[in-house]
């Protein structure tokens, strides 16, 4: 999607920059950030619609928080606001910063 919004003679190219940045997201983002000069805002826009909805990216694979993966099991892919809301307040209430970040990250703030 990204590249047909902008530079659709880049579309061939798909299966190379695939295998490039294979496991390697967060650094596809940032790197398509910084060549097309993207706002953070939109990069991050972008990257948290190519995730699963379980995705920790703040840590690194290996190092995610137990308690923040098992939240965002939890939650699932695309979980219902009243849900990420509540999972949210819980965390908020626990003191749990991990668990609040990669829930707020992923999902947003619930109005």
């Amino acid at each position: 999607k990204f590249y047909a919004s902008r530079k659709s003679d880049k579309l061939g190219n798909l299966d190379r920059i695939v295998e490039r940045y294979d496991g390697r997201v967060v650094e596809l983002w940032a790197s398509l950030g910084l060549k097309y000069t993207l706002p953070p805002t939109t990069a991050v826009q972008w990257l948290a619609n190519t995730l699963d909805g379980r995705t920790a990216v703040q840590w690194p694979s290996e190092g995610v928080p137990a308690n923040a993966q098992e939240a965002l099991n939890h939650l699932g892919f695309e979980p219902h606001e009243v849900s990420v809301a509540a999972a949210l307040r819980s965390a908020m209430q626990a003191k749990d910063v991990e668990t609040a970040a990669a829930i707020s990250f992923l999902h947003g703030c619930p109005s």
